[in-house]
């Protein structure tokens, strides 16, 4: 209560000296009575210190609220810096021993009151330019970088909280509470320089009665202050600025006392009233601003970088037909650029395949022959292990590739990821040996490792869950035209003469092409739909609006452990990964040893190549029909792919049961085995839909794709050259037999997925207007009460 008188009494004292411009003996405001309170409020502080009870919440807000209230009086009328310094430094020596007193470091570490008092004070005072160059106060703001200290500590305590406050605050909580209060502090600065200036401006007016001052020196510090927030002006002057109320009423008010600060030197300076403001601040356009009035990037801010945008725009009501005009944007630039990305991979890393028909067998002893009794058989374990070692080097690279998602912009990192593999692949024409070739591979499943994870996350950002399964169809159905193309291209290839074997040119063309296109890929593939420079600002804020009732947000930087440990604490991650391993122990024989298997119904290997093309249709076909429908008809994603399941079991006793000498009926029945990968897409968009958590979402996307590469670590080894005459049994016994077990497992996954939206809503029904304010608050799908599951 004596801070507030003695705050009220000095504001009093400088407005009587305003305006009475009473001669005084000192430079120094006049404010007796403020100074008696202050120092009367000081002793009896030094008592509460002495008894306090650390464990009591209201003596710690009592403490930080005195402390607020001190800091704020030697800001406003303190003679001197040192007596804000003493204070800050105390401050820090109370939270320092408080730390190291209390061991509930928890979110009730601190009252939320007292969390909210410490915040204020240190991010807005701390750095609105105190003329402190030396001593405790700079130490103070350098250890609230690091992770340890008391600072940084209620940093992440204060952004935990939000929840609590906005329960606290009910319904009359404002909307753009998910952005932190710093939004407003480069305002709040812009007032406060207007504050000192005005302070030293009464001094000079003392000072002007007396005979001395020319007033020049406040006009040069005013006119510094108006270039320095020239933006902050310009925006002041208008009404129609796309910026978070909250946030412009702060710039209209520190605008306000900047102009009457301005009149004010003018009627007691007597100089020229301004009859606007500077004319450097009336040529700024709208594209200069907001840009220093959003919010600040550092440790405090932890949210979804959406909120960036979102909150300091004003998105108003969006209207279906700008939802569909952006999403069209977005899927004529993503689209072609993930699917040509995707068939480039899948070319990239099934050369192997094309180069088997080209010499590359027996060029570096992939192949042995020998004899058991009187019959020559083949050993291809050489050219089993090239095919499987891919795997093994995409397995490596696939948690550094999901880190390396999560810390650096998607585009960038997908980009560069492009361009290395297709080097990689280059150099495969210096390869000279089998050792040589099996390190070529082993890298390159290591560079190309990041490119699904990224591609997950980047169909997530962009997209809603009811949108996903389509997507995922159009850029995963890339890997049966790039085996389309592939062929194509591959024929084109054989036909050419010149001093090196076909398949040289083959590896040194197509990562040509790939290594190109990584370049490219640089400039057209954007991070997100904050930065993506194909949307003009309103349909960016659409783009993040589409997706605010999917729960999902949109990106994150922040690595948080405890999605970490729900992602391997949570029954779905497993069921994702059991699933996608059994399913792709079919790309054994369908893509390692695929122009093998064609090549045995009887075809020469020019025409087995266009002849493995066929494969690529139907996979193309199958995932179109299959994504499309699982957009359109709700809780299907599962159903889609049960039912993908059949045409691979029935391909697959096609192949193994008919005569081999009809040509056709086992060539249509490997065909059918192709459509595995559908299944497989239908179950990475069911983890798409229902992992909530940046984190989260890569942590999983990461454990399923290690899953995918251990299984086609393996899947070559299931194919049998010796077993030829016998059509090859072990792999189609493996096949049917994973494929049944995908196919009980969707079976049951649909029915725990259901399950647990009927847990929820026992709970809590779908709370719209809260679901507005938790979509991008980076929670994971069992924290987030609204969140519901696809099926």
């Amino acid at each position: 209560m004596r801070m507030i008188l003695a705050i009220s009494a000095s504001e009093l004292e400088m407005m009587r000296c305003a305006q009475q411009l009473k001669p005084r003996p000192t430079h120094a405001l006049p404010r007796h009575d403020g100074v008696a309170y202050y120092r009367r409020a000081l002793e009896e502080f030094r008592v509460i210190l002495r008894e306090l009870d650390y464990r009591s919440a209201k003596c710690l807000d009592e403490v930080l609220a005195i402390f607020f209230l001190m800091v704020v009086y030697e800001q406003q009328f303190g003679r001197h810096a040192s007596g804000m310094e003493a204070h800050l430094r105390g401050l820090y020596a109370f939270l320092a021993t408080m730390f190291a007193t209390k061991q509930d470091l928890s979110l009730a570490g601190l009252p939320l009151l007292g969390q909210q008092l410490l915040l204020f004070t240190m991010y807005i005072n701390l750095n609105l330019n105190v003329p402190i160059h030396q001593g405790s106060l700079p130490r103070l703001w350098r250890e609230a970088g690091h992770k340890e200290s008391c600072v940084s500590v209620m940093d992440q305590l204060f952004h935990n909280t939000r929840d609590a406050l906005r329960n606290m605050w009910m319904p009359g909580y404002p909307t753009e509470e998910l952005v932190d209060d710093i939004s407003v502090s480069r305002p709040l600065q812009f007032y406060h320089e207007c504050c000192l200036l005005k302070g030293k401006l009464l001094v000079a007016q003392h000072d002007q009665s007396n005979g001395a001052g020319d007033g020049t020196t406040w006009q040069r510090e005013l006119d510094q202050i108006g270039k320095r927030f020239q933006d902050l002006l310009a925006v002041g002057r208008r009404s129609d600025v796309p910026m978070r109320k909250h946030e412009l009423q702060a710039i209209q008010f520190a605008v306000a006392e900047y102009r009457s600060l301005a009149f004010q030197r003018a009627n007691t300076m007597h100089v020229e009233k301004p009859s606007d403001l500077n004319a450097e601040h009336r040529q700024l356009d709208e594209s200069d601003f907001p840009s220093d009035g959003k919010p600040g990037t550092g440790s405090h801010f932890k949210g979804d970088v959406a909120l960036q945008l979102v909150d300091t725009l004003v998105a108003g009501d969006v209207s279906p037909e700008e939802q569909r005009q952006t999403l069209r944007r977005i899927d004529c630039v993503l689209m072609p650029v993930m699917f040509i990305t995707y068939a480039l991979q899948y070319m990239d890393k099934s050369c192997l395949t094309g180069a088997a028909l080209f010499g590359i067998l027996t060029d570096l002893d992939l192949i042995k022959l020998g004899y058991q009794g009187d019959k020559i058989v083949v050993d291809s374990s050489r050219y089993s292990y090239c095919s499987l070692i891919f795997y093994w080097g995409y397995l490596v690279g696939l948690l550094p590739g999901v880190y390396l998602s999560q810390k650096f912009p998607l585009g960038r990192y997908t980009s560069v990821i492009v361009f290395v593999w297709g080097c990689v692949t280059t150099c495969t024409v210096a390869v000279k040996s089998y050792e040589g070739l099996l390190a070529q591979r082993f890298f390159l499943g290591v560079a190309e490792a990041g490119l699904a994870p990224a591609f997950s996350l980047i169909t997530v950002m962009w997209y809603r869950r009811r949108e996903q399964p389509l997507r995922y169809a159009i850029w995963y159905s890339a890997s049966g035209m790039g085996v389309l193309i592939g062929a194509l291209l591959l024929y084109a290839i054989g036909q050419i003469k010149g001093p090196l074997e076909p398949w040289r040119y083959q590896f040194t063309i197509i990562g040509c092409v790939t290594a190109v296109w990584g370049i490219l890929l640089f400039f057209i593939l954007p991070d997100s739909p904050v930065t993506a420079r194909f949307l003009p600002q309103r349909l960016k804020v659409v783009a993040i609006e589409r997706l605010r009732y999917e729960q999902i947000g949109i990106e994150n930087k922040t690595i948080k452990r405890e999605q970490i440990r729900e992602a391997f604490t949570d029954p779905k991650t497993y069921f994702y990964m059991v699933m996608v391993f059994a399913l792709s122990l079919t790309n054994g024989a369908s893509t390692g040893f695929g122009s093998i298997i064609v090549q045995s119904f009887g075809y020469p290997p020019l025409k087995t190549v266009l002849l493995l093309g066929g494969a690529g249709a139907t996979l193309f076909v199958s995932l179109l029909l299959c994504g499309t429908g699982a957009v359109y008809i709700p809780h299907s994603r599962s159903i889609f792919g049960m039912v993908s399941c059949l045409p691979v079991i029935s391909g697959s006793v096609m192949v193994w049961k008919s005569d081999w000498s009809t040509k056709m009926t086992p060539l249509w029945g490997f065909y059918l085995t192709s459509i595995f990968a559908t299944t497989v897409v239908m179950v990475l968009t069911l983890m798409a839909a229902n992992t909530a958590g940046h984190t989260k979402k890569a942590v999983t996307s990461g454990l399923v794709w290690a899953s995918y590469c251990a299984s086609n670590g393996i899947a070559p080894l299931t194919v049998r050259t010796q077993e030829k005459d016998d059509h090859y049994p072990t792999a189609w016994k493996i096949i049917l037999s994973m494929t049944s077990l995908s196919f009980v497992l969707l079976a049951v996954f649909r029915w725990y997925l259901l399950h647990l939206n009927k847990k929820k809503d026992q709970v809590k029904l779908v709370n719209h207007e809260e679901a507005a304010r938790t979509a991008f608050m980076d929670m994971t799908d069992r924290a987030n009460e609204n969140f519901r599951y696809e099926a």
